[in-house]
């Protein structure tokens, strides 16, 4: 997504859209980019895999979602994010979709709400292999294999180990994964 979404190979400028997963959910590496391309903080806009914006808007409150807010609340602010994100939306009428209740449609935060953190670990160990595969392109098949072949037979971090891929929650693994992409797109687009 970061290297699609950004570089196209056109110049990096304007207003730089951080497409969800790791970018938005791994700060160390938000702010890896942030840094790389010089951006202000007029020039960043967070959007999710969903590319509409709203669950990003409302991501740090899901502890509260079921808890300390209200339905109603719920609803609130979702609406504000539809306003905001997607203002062509038109419910024709229906009046609980458009007091807000659109959101709940997305039944992988009941369901799944660990979607997004899972989405972002599994983008890291990607950056990892690619940055192997392009140093020891045999060495990084290999490891990916293994880790295709064991999947779900181990847990999260013996597959990490498994493939050669390191801990993304050890201190400075995070920049050490996004490194090489970061300078691939400097080197290649900027």
């Amino acid at each position: 997504q970061t290297i699609s979404g950004l570089a196209c190979g056109k110049p990096i400028r304007g207003h730089i859209a951080f497409l969800g997963g790791p970018l938005h959910f791994l700060s160390e590496l938000r702010e890896a980019f942030i840094r790389t391309l010089k951006l202000d903080a007029a020039h960043i806009m967070n959007t999710t895999p969903y590319r509409d914006g709203t669950i990003d808007g409302i991501s740090h409150l899901f502890a509260a979602i079921g808890s300390a807010m209200t339905a109603a609340d719920r609803r609130r602010i979702w609406k504000e994010l539809e306003g905001m994100y997607m203002p062509w939306r038109d419910y024709d009428g229906q009046p609980f979709l458009e007091q807000g209740g659109f959101w709940m449609q997305k039944q992988h935060i009941f369901m799944y709400p660990f979607y997004y953190i899972d989405y972002a670990l599994a983008q890291m160990g990607a950056f990892h292999l690619y940055g192997l595969m392009k140093t020891d392109r045999g060495q990084a098949w290999q490891d990916y294999l293994a880790l295709c072949r064991a999947g779900g037979t181990k847990g999260y971090f013996d597959l990490l180990s498994l493939a050669g891929i390191p801990n993304p929650f050890a201190q400075g693994v995070v920049s050490r994964c996004v490194g090489h992409v970061i300078d691939e797109i400097m080197n290649r687009y900027l």
